[in-house]
């Protein structure tokens, strides 16, 4: 045998019903078939097991003798490995293997059907004992007196069926008791559901809307809490009549597995149980408690119920002033001839957290000079010639280059005259068709840039003069009025602003347009027609803006902030 497999002790095995030949002595098989019949001749089946995982590859290639030996050998180890699992309690598992190794199963040469059959029948009485037993728990469990108690039972009660139930499901026809055992433990199970479900609501009145814990924690059947609180009268009159406690217990154990239409109207409930118990004093200190509420979770309104009643209605002339309707907040338009008394006595103050009227004065249009001078500036009337300095520059120039080309010629004539061939006279000779050279250059340049110069320039005539600016202010001023009736504390509270329109104009009269600063000034300034055309326009104002105002001026006044 291999380095790392024990030898047999024994002159021989006979297993499987002769599987091995008897032998002289273990340890005589060669190769890796050799291995794994020493493995089996000594009876160490799970090295054995292993040993075919790793060499799989090698046995589904073995032919002939060998290849039969292995496959009863397997089919051998299938047998052993249902026994065991059977054995160890692992149902489960057995029934696994069942489903999974059916064409094995099926397969089994006749001397191991026998085992098998012997197995399958342990099997199957055992599902049949473990399905009447979770029968037999549930019925007891269902039977007790006193609902916590049966509840307390039916719980791990029908965990356990239905965990059972499951397992039991999609037997193989070789187990027909435990299949006829799962259909009676179905049946069970769905009775006693059934009579659960039916049960439920009156349940959930009998245990207590306020009970703690929740019913659905300690029921033994899942429910959906929405549709025991849809279509349930009692609950809304057991709601209506809470203290502010209780909506908070309900609310705390039940809210997030309502429906939307009872979660809002538990919020609603449970809002005015805290101003009742709370009893605010104004608009925003009820408006911290609706920061409390949706802080716990409570689905309710930041800012409340606040109405605009506005004089005069926005179809109503104001002449200058035209009015926009409230963007946000709901408002009702008054006539001149409603009256507050009467309005306060109406069914929609009753619904509302503040009661806001508005009434706007028509506008009164004003005209004013703030400011007014005069500028003294200058405008061009035309132009002139005159001498143009740089041309008698120019002139001069050209008459100085040639002087200096002339002295520059008579030097190297006189050069030429004197000179005797000695090393100097040639140097000097050099030096003096250079400087005549330089010197025609020179005078080129001068009457190139006399040339290019005018001898007369255009000069502008700048005549002296003054314009007026006037600032004009244009003003519409229009008085808001306001009362703000507050539900809270039953009181009311007046408040009074101008509100106004301004336009800001600066007209330049007497402006010379050929003024260097006429184009600036005229973008920034405008006409007297412009600023008559702009007063004939209506100013605006909105409803929404001055309810704005109007409730931060009542904030400071209320809060202090």
């Amino acid at each position: 045998m291999k380095q790392g497999f024990g030898r047999a002790s024994c002159a021989a095995f006979v297993l499987c019903g002769g599987l091995l030949a008897p032998a002289a002595q273990a340890g005589f098989f060669s190769g890796r078939i050799g291995d794994l019949k020493d493995l089996v001749a000594a009876n160490q089946i799970d090295a054995a097991m292993q040993f075919m995982i790793r060499e799989q590859a090698y046995f589904a290639k073995l032919t002939g003798e060998d290849a039969a030996w292995v496959d009863a050998f397997r089919k051998r180890l299938l047998v052993d490995n249902l026994q065991a699992k059977i054995d160890s309690g692992s149902d489960l598992h057995a029934l696994e293997l069942l489903k999974s190794a059916a064409p094995d199963f099926a397969a089994l040469p006749p001397e191991q059907r026998p085992r098998y059959q012997g197995a399958l029948a342990s099997l199957d009485a055992r599902g049949e004992t473990q399905a009447t037993e979770s029968i037999g728990r549930l019925v007891a469990a269902n039977s007790r007196n006193g609902d916590m108690r049966r509840w307390k039972e039916l719980t791990p009660a029908l965990a356990d069926a239905r965990t059972r139930s499951a397992a039991l499901k999609s037997l193989p026809a070789q187990l027909p008791r435990s299949v006829q055992a799962a259909q009676r433990l179905d049946q069970a199970l769905a009775q006693v559901e059934n009579e659960l479900r039916a049960e439920a609501r009156p349940a959930f009145v009998d245990y207590g809307y306020f009970t703690e814990p929740a019913f659905h924690r300690v029921y033994p059947l899942p429910l959906k809490m929405a549709s025991l609180a849809d279509q349930n009268p009692a609950l809304e009159q057991a709601l209506q009549g809470a203290s502010l406690a209780q909506l908070r217990r309900f609310g705390a154990m039940y809210m997030a597995e309502l429906g939307e239409s009872w979660k809002l109207r538990l919020s609603r409930l449970y809002f005015n149980a805290l101003v009742a118990e709370r009893r605010p004093r104004s608009y925003f200190e009820k408006q911290a408690l609706r920061r409390e509420a949706r802080a716990q979770g409570y689905s309710v309104a930041e800012n409340g119920n606040v109405m605009l009643m506005v004089w005069p209605g926005l179809a109503a002339n104001q002449g200058r002033l035209i009015l926009k309707a409230p963007s946000q907040t709901p408002y009702r338009s008054l006539q001149e001839s409603d009256k507050p008394s009467e309005v306060l006595a109406g069914a929609d103050a009753s619904q509302q957290d503040l009661l806001v009227f508005l009434r706007v004065t028509p506008v009164r249009a004003q005209r004013n000079v703030t400011a007014r001078s005069s500028i003294k500036s200058q405008y061009q009337s035309g132009t002139r010639r005159v001498s143009n300095p740089a041309w008698a520059e120019a002139r001069e120039a050209v008459s100085k280059a040639e002087r200096d080309l002339a002295e520059a010629r008579a030097s190297a004539a006189e050069s030429r005259a004197k000179s005797g061939g000695s090393t100097l006279d040639i140097a000097m000779g050099l030096l003096n068709v250079v400087g005549e050279a330089s010197a025609e250059s020179d005078l080129e340049d001068a009457r190139r840039q006399l040339a290019q110069t005018p001898q007369q320039l255009e000069e502008a005539i700048m005549l002296p003069y003054s314009y007026t600016r006037t600032d004009i202010e244009v003003v519409d001023q229009w008085q808001l009025a306001a009362a703000v009736y507050d539900s809270s504390s039953r009181r009311s509270w007046t408040y009074g602003s101008k509100r106004s329109s301004r336009g800001n104009f600066i007209v330049f009269d007497g402006l010379n347009s050929a003024d260097a600063d006429a184009a600036a000034l005229s973008a920034k300034g405008t006409t007297l027609a412009a600023v008559d055309e702009y007063q004939k326009k209506p100013s605006q104002d909105d409803y929404e803006k001055m309810w704005n105002d109007v409730l931060a001026a009542y904030r400071k006044a209320m809060t202090g902030n």
